[in-house]
């Protein structure tokens, strides 16, 4: 499927190549697929790759059909548990890393690393990080 991207410069772009996912996926729908314990199939390719790194999946090359089929098929023939063990393990990955609570821990933590440096927030009128209350 080509569309215009905004990484293309206007110009058609193959979808599931765009350079948006250069550093990793970032569909948003993902992390709720993987959340709902059923196991993905995904024909983005990206450097980081959850559904691989969860083991809750597969990924196709992108515009291959044949790919595509072959990994329903698959997943179609596989035992009941098997499936039902790669949904859990989505759901346990989003869970430990994606979950608002860890994601906001994160956030935290970044935010007091970087307020740590001297005078990083005075002046700015933020409150707690600048060490003056």
């Amino acid at each position: 499927m080509l569309v215009k991207s905004p990484w293309s410069g206007g110009r058609n772009a193959e979808l599931g190549k765009v350079e948006a996912f250069e550093y990793g996926i970032s569909s948003n729908k993902l992390f709720d697929y993987m959340a709902a314990r059923k196991p993905v199939i995904s024909s983005v390719e990206a450097l980081a790759n959850p559904i691989e790194e969860a083991q809750c999946g597969s990924t196709v090359p992108p515009r291959d059909p044949q790919a595509l089929a072959d990994a329903i098929i698959r997943l179609y023939r596989m035992p009941k548990e098997e499936r039902e063990a790669m949904g859990r393990r989505g759901r346990e990955y989003v869970e430990q890393h994606h979950a608002i609570p860890v994601l906001a821990d994160r956030l935290e933590r970044v935010l007091e690393e970087v307020g740590q440096s001297r005078g990083a927030f005075q002046g700015l009128g933020v409150r707690g990080l600048s060490g003056s209350g």
